[in-house]
């Protein structure tokens, strides 16, 4: 699966947008991970955004 049809890949590409519109710098990481940004801040501070997918369990959302 290539990184433009990941699943999460649109979602990044709209957060990319609103980082960059916010003073804030993405680059591509070191190793291209489809679920992964790396931002530079404003102030210089790096980040790595990472989207993950976490497991629903049973019952209600607000108990788990």
């Amino acid at each position: 699966m290539t990184p433009a049809q990941h699943p999460r890949a649109a979602f990044l590409e709209w957060l990319a947008e609103q980082l960059a519109a916010r003073g804030f710098t993405v680059t591509p990481p070191a190793h291209p991970n489809p679920a992964e940004l790396a931002v530079t801040g404003p102030d210089g501070q790096r980040y790595r955004l990472r989207v993950v997918r976490t497991a629903r369990r049973g019952g209600d959302p607000a108990t788990a």
